[in-house]
């Protein structure tokens, strides 16, 4: 029986990817992300305090994540569930709480992991923006979780992508700034470009019901 339930679980997981829509949304949140490192890399240093990077990114994160789930749920309404319909598992308030509190602890360990490796391997390998490596490995992480999760291939190839991507971007030398804006914006571009192919397969093989013609 649980075993069963395990399977139903994974199934509806899966279903909630298949139309391509996730990949499309957070694209655009990562092309919003390399657009805002475009924009701190021109401003001048001493135009700013050095808070207001970190306020404006914190502001980034979370008006970007209200937008992401309104877009996600105005596209999924308008072509997903009136193929597919829709089901939903209720998320408790404590897995809620349990998400933000780590999702806080991995921002707040990126930046103190990102001096630690410039310090091992700055004599060694020519790492220019340590950020931008530790943010492709995250990153990494996640999608081969996804796909692992979902059973979508898809999603480990663009882990595979962000890894490199993310190593590629380390090593340029540049400003900071444009190197995770290249990153960010890289990887969105993939995303939106798989997400793209994903929903257009989905539409072929899930045409709207035909109506009652009663």
């Amino acid at each position: 029986m649980l075993e069963d339930i395990k399977k139903i679980e994974r199934h509806t997981f899966r279903h909630g990817f298949e139309d391509g829509i996730f990949e499309i949304v957070f694209g655009a949140f990562f092309l919003l992300h390399g657009l805002y490192f475009i924009v701190l890399g021109l401003t001048p240093k001493m135009s700013v305090r050095f808070f207001a990077p970190v306020i404006g990114y914190l502001l980034l994160i979370f008006l970007g994540f209200l937008l992401f789930k309104k877009a996600m749920r105005s596209l999924k309404e308008k072509w997903a569930w009136p193929r597919t319909g829709y089901v939903s598992y209720r998320e408790s308030r404590q897995s809620r709480l349990k998400a933000g509190i780590r999702g806080g602890i991995a921002g707040f360990c990126t930046p103190i992991a990102s001096d630690l490796i410039k310090a091992i391997f700055s004599k060694t390998i020519p790492i220019f923006s340590p950020f931008t490596v530790i943010s492709g490995f995250l990153f990494a992480a996640f999608f081969f979780w996804l796909g692992l999760r979902s059973g979508l291939v898809r999603f480990a190839f663009v882990g595979g992508i962000s890894a490199a991507v993310g190593l590629i971007c380390s090593l340029l030398t540049m400003n900071r700034n444009y190197s995770m804006s290249i990153f960010f914006s890289g990887i969105g571009i993939v995303l939106i470009a798989g997400g793209w192919i994903a929903s257009r397969r989905f539409l072929h093989s899930h045409p709207l019901p035909a109506e009652d013609p009663r």
